[in-house]
């Protein structure tokens, strides 16, 4: 097992797990856009972000754990990035959600 710390809180998950998902085995939120189990994980979107300490921002769905590692996925920087990365994804999307093919079931 690989121990590490996500918000404060200790966490053990085995190796090859993502940040991601070690911190939702604890209940705590990251948004997502691009993460789904039909896709591969990839890190396009970046709305995942999440900070580490001594390295920065990096995407959560698809940076393993590292031993000692310590996250944390919601500081003033993190909800600014995210916020910055969504005001893009949505500067180009259509406007035309009432008839829209996805309406009321978009993930946007």
């Amino acid at each position: 097992m690989i121990n590490l710390t996500i918000d404060g809180q200790p966490v053990s998950v085995a190796p090859g797990t993502s940040i991601l998902d070690a911190a939702e085995s604890i209940g705590a939120h990251v948004p997502t856009l691009c993460n789904s189990e039909r896709l591969e994980t990839y890190g396009a979107c970046r709305v995942c972000m999440v900070e580490l300490d001594g390295r920065g921002p990096v995407a959560s769905c698809h940076t393993l754990v590292a031993p000692d590692m310590v996250v944390h996925t919601s500081t003033e920087r993190i909800s600014r990035l995210r916020k910055n990365v969504i005001e893009l994804v949505v500067s180009e999307h259509p406007l035309d959600c009432l008839t829209c093919a996805a309406n009321n079931r978009c993930e946007l």
